[in-house]
C-alpha cells in the first residue's frame, strides 16, 4: 500500500516520498520513486527503513535542503534531510518526544510551529507545539488540543497565506477517511491563543 506522497525536484526531475506499509509484516517505510512520461512508476527505492512503522513522509525545504518529518510508531517526532545523492534519508534530530499523526511544520511570525494529531483521537484533536528555531526547543501550546473536530482538526498540508490571511489545509474524515479537504482560516496564532 502506498500512501500520502510528497513530491520534489532532484536533478531537474520530480521525485515523490510516500510511506510503503506492508500490512502482512506489519512493516512501513519510507520509500520514493521517480514518475516516468511514459506514466509507469518505475520501481521504488527504499529511503527510510527503521523497524518502527513509518507513514506520511512530510517534506519541506529548508536551508538548501530537502527535510522530512515522516509519522512514526516509534512514539517521537523526527527530523531528517535528503542526503547529497537522493538515496537515503539522514537522521538530523528528535523535535518531540511525543507521538503525533500526520506531523507537519511551518513558521509564522517568526517562529516554527509543529502540528499533528494523537491517537485515540488521531481524526478529531489538532496539537500544537512552538519553538524559535527548527531545531526547538518545542514547546506545547498553551491550550492543546487546540482544535477538536473531525471536519477539520488532521492536518492536510502546509498553512499558507494568501491575502493577507494564514490557512490550513485540513482534513475531513467526518463520512470517510480523507473525504475532502477543508481550509481553515486561521485568526489568530500565538504560544497562548
Amino acid at each position: 500500500q502506498r500512501g500520502t506522497p510528497f513530491g520534489y525536484m532532484a536533478d531537474g526531475q520530480l521525485n515523490v516520498v510516500y510511506g510503503k506499509y506492508n500490512a502482512a509484516a506489519g512493516k512501513g517505510d519510507i520509500s520514493r520513486l521517480r514518475p516516468k512520461r511514459d506514466n509507469v512508476l518505475k520501481r521504488s527505492r527504499t529511503m527510510l527503513s527503521t523497524g518502527h512503522v513509518l507513514s506520511h513522509p512530510y517534506l519541506f525545504e529548508h536551508d538548501g535542503g530537502s527535510m522530512v518529518i515522516p509519522a512514526s510508531s516509534a512514539g517521537r517526532i523526527d527530523l531528517y534531510r535528503m542526503n547529497p545523492a537522493n538515496e537515503a534519508l539522514d537522521f538530523v534530530r528528535t523535535l518531540l518526544d511525543e507521538p503525533l499523526c500526520a506531523p507537519m511544520v511551518f513558521q509564522h511570525e517568526g517562529r516554527w510551529w509543529l502540528f499533528g494529531t494523537k491517537a485515540p483521537w488521531e481524526d478529531v484533536a489538532l496539537y500544537a507545539y512552538h519553538a524559535p528555531a527548527l531545531e526547538g526547543p518545542w514547546t506545547a501550546h498553551a491550550l492543546n488540543p487546540v482544535k477538536t473536530d473531525v471536519r477539520s482538526s488532521r492536518p492536510a498540508g502546509t498553512p499558507f497565506m494568501h491575502q493577507g490571511h494564514l490557512y490550513r489545509p485540513a482534513r475531513d474524515n467526518s463520512l470517510t477517511t480523507g473525504w475532502r479537504v477543508a481550509l481553515m482560516r486561521v485568526l489568530e496564532l500565538s504560544p497562548t491563543a
